[in-house]
């Protein structure tokens, strides 16, 4: 009895418990990938899908941002740096959302006022971008946790409960960073 390693899980399987799935190769050979079940493949898809949308998101981020700043060669190494400065902090998914929420209104911002260089035109947009996303992160972290409902079995009442804005304290604002 042979045994497979299936394509998401590694484990060790029988080769004719196995559920397979035919593919062809470069050199257009039939070829099997080896699963545990039906469900381990749609996983493997799933998997492959998220991270294939999540380079998608980082490009077109990346690309969106160098657009406000005008900049149309992919060499500035000032660029990348803080970029990636930023990207370690808050990821790409947050970046992405604020800077197509705001796009607009950081044009605007950026071309009222009058730069030397280019470095002081990523340098401004990115400590303006840091402290408005930090700022956006928690209104959409507000927004999500805003409104919680609870359900009583007696007589089946919805009763929802808002929970208030407290100010941000000092400790806060230190525990963000």
């Amino acid at each position: 009895m042979k045994m497979v390693k299936c394509r998401h899980c590694k484990k060790q399987i029988a080769k004719q418990d196995a559920y397979k799935v035919e593919y062809l190769t470069k050199s257009l050979d039939v070829r099997y990938k080896y699963y545990c079940s039906e469900e381990c493949e749609k996983k493997q898809i799933k998997q492959r899908e998220d991270k294939r949308r999540l380079k998608e998101i980082e490009k077109l981020a990346r690309q969106t941002t160098r657009e406000i700043l005008e900049l149309y060669s992919d060499k500035n190494i000032y660029f990348s740096k803080m970029y990636k400065d930023l990207r370690d902090t808050f990821g790409d998914q947050i970046i992405y959302e604020y800077i197509n929420e705001n796009k607009h209104a950081i044009e605007s911002v950026l071309k009222s006022k009058d730069f030397e260089t280019t470095h002081s035109k990523i340098k401004y947009f990115f400590a303006m971008a840091q402290n408005n996303i930090e700022k956006y992160k928690l209104l959409n972290v507000k927004q999500n946790t805003y409104k919680s409902s609870v359900t009583s079995f007696d007589d089946f009442e919805i009763i929802e409960i808002n929970k208030k804005d407290k100010k941000r304290s000092i400790d806060d604002i230190l525990n963000n960073l």
